[in-house]
């Protein structure tokens, strides 16, 4: 084998150079996630565990959720066509259960 020749293996590895050095997947944009598990392999900033920035419209985590409900209840942020009046509490969206006379709507 030609020393740098990659040979895949087909178990997700590479053999590289005359040493057999074997090497992880391939990662293509050096985010420290294989390709095969990141939703944006040719881009650093996006990957699983990345930090998320809500309401711009990238799933940055890739964790497959809206983007527009930053609180995770299930509903999205009525700023942006959602129906959740208060995107920063869990406990308050449209259809939640009311206390009444709690001062919270």
């Amino acid at each position: 084998m030609d020393s740098g020749a990659v040979v895949s293996t087909g178990d997700g590895t590479d053999v590289t150079g005359e040493d057999g050095t074997t090497t992880g997947p391939p990662d293509t944009d050096g985010d420290g996630t294989p390709d095969a598990d990141d939703c944006a392999p040719d881009d650093p900033t996006i990957h699983p565990g990345a930090p998320e920035t809500w309401y711009d419209g990238i799933d940055a985590d890739c964790d497959e959720a809206s983007d527009y409900d930053a609180d995770a209840d299930g509903q999205d942020s009525d700023e942006y066509g959602g129906t959740d009046c208060d995107d920063d509490n869990e406990d308050i969206y449209s259809g939640a259960p009311d206390t009444w006379y709690d001062g919270i709507d």
